[in-house]
């Protein structure tokens, strides 16, 4: 991991708490394959509680050079 990512990820921590970062792969896996079809890796799973909290964790991406792919309820719809 490079120092970016780790800062990353220790700012999303601090934004959304330890609770709502996923950083395990087995806890993520159910997040990084598609309901119908697709799959990938990611870096972390990052579950903000408000608005705020996802742009302060979007901005913190950005720093870092690292691409967000945002999940909604994971339908297929």
């Amino acid at each position: 991991m490079t120092t970016a990512t780790n800062d990353f990820l220790q700012t999303a921590r601090q934004i959304v708490g330890e609770a709502h970062l996923i950083t395990e792969s087995a806890r993520m896996e159910k997040y990084c394959k598609g309901f119908r079809f697709g799959e990938g890796k990611a870096l972390a799973v990052v579950k903000p509680g408000s608005l705020l909290e996802m742009w302060a964790v979007a901005q913190a991406a950005v720093k870092a050079d690292l691409i967000i792919i945002t999940q909604a309820s994971n339908t297929g719809l």
